[in-house]
């Protein structure tokens, strides 16, 4: 007489392991595989859209005999950065001063 350890209990077939491991497989490489997919996209618009405005003798795809992908996604990278270090250094110092100003004007805060 055996016993069965637990009664009620349906084991899974192959089939249906098979089908519960695939359907893992694809949630765990559909969100990767989409995150790389729209990275390319934004990466080669981002290109299409920069590589333009860099001058001729500068491009590296004029004396490289290759394409370089991402060159016009760090050039607009390194240009806002640049943007907004000179904004919020001269911005910052004009705004500062302007409320020193205004607040030397004020007759109870002045004292």
């Amino acid at each position: 007489m055996t016993k069965e350890k637990n009664p009620g209990v349906v084991r899974p077939t192959v089939f249906g392991r098979l089908r519960a491991y695939m359907f893992a497989g694809i949630l765990i490489t559909a969100p990767i595989g989409i995150t790389l997919y729209l990275t390319w996209v934004i990466v080669h618009f981002i290109d299409n859209q920069v590589m333009p405005l860099i001058p001729q003798r500068y491009n590296p795809e004029n004396f490289l005999p290759f394409s370089v992908p991402g060159i016009g996604l760090i050039v607009m990278l390194i240009t806002l950065t640049l943007i907004g270090w000179l904004t919020a250094g001269i911005l910052g110092r004009w705004m500062i001063r302007f409320s020193e100003h205004l607040l030397a004007r004020m007759p109870v805060v002045r004292n």
